[in-house]
């Protein structure tokens, strides 16, 4: 090693500028440091604002996952696309589609507990592209005329449809 003059265990060594090291030495004096875990970053390096991260270590702040496959900076942090996209949707007050990951600025549609643009569906009977009044009715959506048509349990007390049972 030309900085401890040791012999390279197992013949183990990392060169720089044509000179070679023992990985102690190259560590110490050319490997940056991983902002997130504090070791020495041998291999493929990712930066941003002059941090430096091991691959498995670059993660969005809000959900935790690698972000290998790009980001975002939201609120000056390191954030994943969908993420980032949430968090403008909240900020906003409004919904983020679960099928596309865009920001609804007209009304939505509400399937399975999820905001959707309408445009994404089609009615389960006609086919007719629904609007943000579609009904959902056994894990199937319908626009409000073929909704109508359907044999549904309506409760006596408030005329509203019964949905499920208890």
């Amino acid at each position: 090693c030309l900085q401890c003059l040791q012999p390279f265990p197992e013949g183990l060594f990392f060169e720089h500028e044509g000179r070679k090291y023992c990985q102690t030495d190259y560590e110490s004096l050319f490997a940056p440091i991983c902002h997130e875990c504090g070791q020495y970053i041998i291999g493929r390096i990712f930066a941003h604002k002059n941090a430096k991260w091991h691959p498995k270590c670059f993660t969005c702040y809000m959900c935790s996952k690698e972000l290998s496959g790009g980001f975002v900076v939201h609120q000056g942090r390191p954030t994943c696309k969908p993420c980032a996209a949430k968090a403008r949707a909240e900020a906003d007050s409004k919904y983020l589609c679960a099928q596309c990951n865009h920001i609804i600025d007209t009304e939505h549609l509400t399937f399975k507990g999820e905001p959707y643009h309408p445009h994404h569906f089609d009615c389960f009977d006609c086919h007719r592209p629904l609007t943000h009044h579609a009904k959902e009715l056994h894990a199937h959506l319908f626009c409000a005329q073929c909704y109508d048509t359907k044999e549904i349990s309506v409760c006596a007390a408030c005329k509203k449809p019964i949905s499920g049972r208890a």
